[in-house]
């Protein structure tokens, strides 16, 4: 097998293991984003009824 024959399977087997595992690392970022936005919605609906006295 040729060098360039190697690097083109190392190439394609790279692919395929960044196709498996990019969702997963895309999972911790939307948990992230969701969490952070009820928690700041959480914030917000607090500061709003320590002003309005409920």
């Amino acid at each position: 097998m040729t060098t360039s024959k190697k690097n083109s399977k190392y190439f394609q087997d790279i692919r395929r293991f960044h196709r498996i595992l990019a969702p997963i690392m895309l999972l911790p970022l939307l948990l992230t984003a969701i969490t952070g936005s009820f928690i700041r919605s959480l914030i917000w609906q607090a500061k709003e009824m320590r002003l309005t006295g409920y």
